[in-house]
Order: C-alpha cells, then sequence, then structure tokens
C-alpha cells in the first residue's frame, strides 16, 4: 500500500483504498480511526469552502487530539511537529534527522510511505543517507535550512537510488560552487523541482546545474544566489526551452546587459518568471513584452525592478503578455490613469497583495 501511495502521492486512491483495507483488518479503535483520517482529510481537501468543509475540519482535529499520539508510536527517530503534518492521512512530510533517517529508513519505510521527507540537521550524515536504498521511495527531498554545505551534496551526488526524486529543495543552506558542481553530476532523471534560494552557488554553480542531464528539470529557483552573468548563460541554454518557472529575485549584481539576454531568450514553455531585482530596467521590460515566446506566461514578478511608466506601457501593449494573471510591477510610476489601464487588463491580478 505505501508504495503506491509514493508511486502517486496527488491521487487519492490509493490512500482510499488503504482505508478500506484498514477497515476489513482492524485490530482496534486506532485502525479503524486512521481509515477515517484518510477519508476525512481527502474529503476536505476536495470540498469547496462551506459548512461540510468546516464539518470535516472539526473531524479531523478530533482524531489527531485523540488518535495522533498511537498513530506516531511506531515511527522511530525524533519526528518533529508529527501531528500537524498528517495531510491526506499520513505524516506530509516525515520530518526526522538526517542521522536518524540514516539509522532507520527501513523500519520508517515499513512504517509510512516516504514520497515527502523532510532531513534537519544534515551535516555529516550525508553518506550514510545516499547509501540508503530506501531513497527510490522518496519523491520530495527537503533539505532546506538544514545545515548543508559542500560536502553534503559532494556525498549525496553519487547516490544510486534517486531515480524517482522529483522536487529537491536545498534552500537557505551554504551551498557554494563546489556543491553545485558536485550536484549536478547526480543521476536524478525524475527530477522536476530544484530550490536552490539562498546558497552562494554563483555563477558557475547555476551554470553546472543548468547543464545536468536532468531532462524532466522544467522548475528552478535561484533566488538569491549571489548571480552575476549566469542569466545571460541560461538563455543560450538548452535549459531555457523545458522550464515552466524561472526564479531569479535578490540577485542585484546580474547587470541589465545579462537580464535583456535572457528576457529575449527562445522560451518554450515558460509560464512564471520572477526577476525581481533593482538593475531590471525599463529596457528589460520592453525586451519581455516583445518577446513572442512569453505568450504562455501567465506569472510575472517585476516587484523590486527600477521600471518606470515607459516598462509599464510595454508590458501593458504587449500582444503576448495579455494571459498574465498575475503581474507584479514598482508602483511608485504608475499614475493614476496607467494604473487604472492596467487594472482593466489584468484585474486583480496587478500587484496582489499575496
Amino acid at each position: 500500500f505505501f508504495r503506491a501511495i509514493e508511486a502517486q502521492p496527488e491521487d487519492d486512491t490509493p490512500r482510499l483504498v488503504y482505508a478500506d483495507w484498514l477497515d476489513e483488518h482492524a485490530a482496534s479503535d486506532v485502525d479503524r480511526a486512521r481509515a477515517d483520517l484518510i477519508r476525512v482529510q481527502c474529503w476536505r481537501e476536495r470540498e469547496p469552502p462551506g459548512e461540510r468543509r468546516v464539518a470535516l475540519a472539526g473531524r479531523e482535529g478530533g482524531l489527531l487530539v485523540l488518535y495522533g499520539r498511537e498513530w506516531v508510536k511506531p515511527l522511530p527517530g525524533d519526528l518533529n511537529d508529527a501531528l500537524t503534518d498528517f495531510r491526506r492521512g499520513f505524516l506530509d512530510p516525515v520530518t526526522l534527522p538526517a542521522a536518524g533517517f540514516a539509522s532507520h529508513a527501513k523500519h520508517l519505510s515499513e512504517q509510512a510511505p516516504l514520497f515527502h521527507v523532510r532531513l534537519v540537521r544534515a551535516r555529516d550524515a550525508m553518506k550514510a543517507i545516499a547509501a540508503r536504498p530506501e531513497l527510490s521511495f522518496v519523491r520530495r527531498l527537503t533539505l532546506a535550512g538544514a545545515w548543508v554545505q559542500n560536502a553534503e551534496l559532494t556525498a549525496l551526488a553519487p547516490a544510486p537510488h534517486l531515480d524517482n526524486l522529483q522536487q529537491l529543495d536545498l534552500s537557505h543552506n551554504q551551498i557554494g560552487i563546489r556543491g553545485a558542481t558536485d550536484l549536478a553530476t547526480a543521476r536524478a532523471p525524475a527530477l522536476r523541482e530544484l530550490r536552490l534560494e539562498r546558497n552562494p552557488i554563483k555563477d558557475r554553480g547555476l551554470l553546472a546545474l543548468a547543464q545536468a542531464d536532468w531532462p524532466a528539470l522544467e522548475h528552478l529557483d535561484a533566488t538569491e544566489c549571489g548571480l552575476r552573468f549566469a542569466p545571460a548563460g541560461l538563455a543560450d541554454g538548452p535549459l531555457v526551452r523545458r522550464l515552466v518557472s524561472l526564479q531569479l529575485s535578490r540577485n542585484p549584481d546580474v547587470p541589465a546587459s545579462a537580464w535583456l539576454r535572457l528576457a529575449a531568450a527562445p522560451w518554450g514553455r515558460l509560464e512564471r518568471l520572477d526577476l525581481s531585482n533593482p538593475t531590471v530596467t525599463d529596457a528589460v521590460a520592453e525586451a519581455l513584452a516583445a518577446n513572442p515566446a512569453l505568450a504562455g506566461l501567465r506569472v510575472l514578478h517585476l516587484g523590486a525592478a527600477t521600471i518606470t511608466a515607459r516598462g509599464a506601457r510595454a508590458i501593458l501593449a504587449s500582444p503576448y503578455l495579455r494571459g498574465l494573471t498575475r503581474l507584479r510591477l514598482p508602483d511608485d510610476h504608475l499614475d493614476p490613469a496607467l494604473r487604472a489601464q492596467l487594472r482593466a487588463v489584468y484585474g486583480a491580478g496587478l500587484n496582489p497583495r499575496s
């Protein structure tokens, strides 16, 4: 049952099948309540706002209070805030110290599905983790703020069990050029999303990752990574045609010339672009507006850019950016008439509060 849930983490069917099995083979009220939790949480996520959703949330809370401690008892290691992390019947993520996963991965895989694992305090444990065959069960691996440095990625890169990994979150660590270039050698053919926010990987690190043999990669977050000319390199590389989302905000040392190259790139599938940087100028906005390869763009964030009414008017006049559902622009240079024009085209999607 757990392997089926891992293989289809967004599908409720394997979860509900397991709930039915628990009903038929329940050894205690704890098992029957677990079946109830799976159904209630699956139903609540699909339910629109209203009285029924409120009632389901109440039922969910009651089950967690009565039985939550019993459900985590069989699990090894120091599970952090486990009771708050149940989603659609299971821990999501399964959160524990990296050393605990290295020691107890086999037992853990027999007690819970491991589609999403969040490891904390990863320093000095990555070599042992990389050897665990249970990594093949993991679809989403979160190492955000886990004390990860270059050595940890050097140890993780040769792991032979990353074939099913789809999402890797390395944000808020101390990964530099060497760690990023070593990670780029990893065999991760299913990797779709890579988050690198607030790591000093710099240009060489990002460009090495952009050349990695990860044919499924389509979401890349390199926010606040100490970049300079890497955006121009991305524009000329093969990844640009595959990306669905790209986040490059808070990289203030990138010159406008590099943003211009990226704005004119031959995008193939891009739907979300975040270039919220002070060196993004009116000329960059005009290049974005003139690029027919951005006709599929739905989200454009330029909130911290140095864009005046000139750049805003270019976006407004663009035949390729009419499909935007969210547009963030600096508000300082938008006079009431221009703001009204933008609002007429983009509605509530213009500078939304959240």
